[in-house]
């Protein structure tokens, strides 16, 4: 026996389209760091949340490979959340009515992901998967303490 399926279709004029980035959507995005100063392997919470500043619905396209943290130093990544994920296929399109908003949260280890040539120590540059180019947050690394070490 076959079923039958229907399709609905709703006019694109009534929708703002996902976007690849945050100009012109109607979107906000704010992203902060649960410390701007810490350790190699202290915890760093990152935090994004994401705001219809409209007077309007807007769609938005949700999940793993859109709702990521990237790190970078010189411009180049050391640290992706959700890294190895095959998230493409999780996207989900989720309405947001006016002034609501979707947060996002992963953790850091203050660690630089095996591999790559920056140390672990200095100042790295924190953006989202939805806004790549947008101003992000900065981290520093300072080198651990070791007390006792050189006359303290």
């Amino acid at each position: 026996m076959k079923t039958r399926r229907r399709l609905q279709v709703e006019p694109m004029e009534s929708k703002t389209p996902p976007s690849s980035g945050l100009a012109g959507s109607g979107l906000a995005e704010k992203l902060t760091v649960s410390h701007a100063t810490a350790r190699p392997g202290e915890p760093i919470v990152l935090t994004a949340t994401l705001t219809n500043v409209t007077d309007h619905d807007v769609t938005v396209a949700d999940g793993p490979s859109r709702d990521g943290f990237v790190v970078s130093r010189g411009g180049k990544e050391v640290w992706r959340s959700g890294a190895g994920m095959m998230s493409a296929m999780f996207l989900v399109q989720k309405t947001l009515h006016p002034g609501e908003s979707i947060t996002t949260h992963a953790t850091w280890d203050g660690q630089v992901a095996p591999g790559h040539d920056s140390g672990p120590t200095g100042t790295f540059h924190v953006t989202t998967r939805r806004e790549p180019d947008g101003p992000g947050a900065t981290v520093t690394i300072e080198p651990a303490h070791h007390p006792g070490k050189h006359g303290h």
